[in-house]
């Protein structure tokens, strides 16, 4: 789940230049250290995502279902997680005010993590996979 998070973050600005359509690609060494500071910036802001995720994780690893029903899961889940860092990192930040249009910057944020949720699907298997063997070793013995 940690991968997906610094997988999710790597991803987010550049998914940021394509959702708002802005077509000044940094090229200079200011304009990449300034995308460079964003990126330590949203990966900082954006631990509580981590967190939330590892607990998700975890709750997925105790269901009693099939890993592909864990996996749809956790690709709604996982973005649901990003937007609500966001919005509760918009609640902190502003003082508690919050508009429901402000949501579309969220949205890159999610797109970012539903791609890197896909593109780990083998992943997710293997780790899933063992996981179900052990827990079937420990019933057994």
């Amino acid at each position: 789940m940690a991968i997906t998070w610094l997988l999710a973050n790597l991803l987010h600005p550049v998914v940021m230049l394509f959702y708002f359509n802005d077509p000044a690609l940094p090229t200079t060494v200011g304009e990449i250290g300034s995308v460079l500071q964003v990126m330590v910036y949203t990966m900082i802001f954006s631990l509580p995502s981590l967190l939330l995720s590892l607990l998700a994780g975890y709750l997925l690893s105790l269901l009693q279902a099939p890993v592909i029903t864990r996996f749809l899961l956790w690709l709604i889940v996982a973005p649901l997680i990003a937007v609500l860092n966001f919005v509760l990192l918009t609640l902190v930040l502003t003082g508690g005010s919050f508009a429901f249009f402000e949501i579309q910057f969220g949205v890159p944020a999610m797109i970012a993590v539903v791609i890197v949720v896909l593109l780990r699907y083998n992943s997710f298997l293997k780790i899933f996979s063992i996981k179900n063997e052990e827990q079937d070793e420990t019933k057994t013995a």
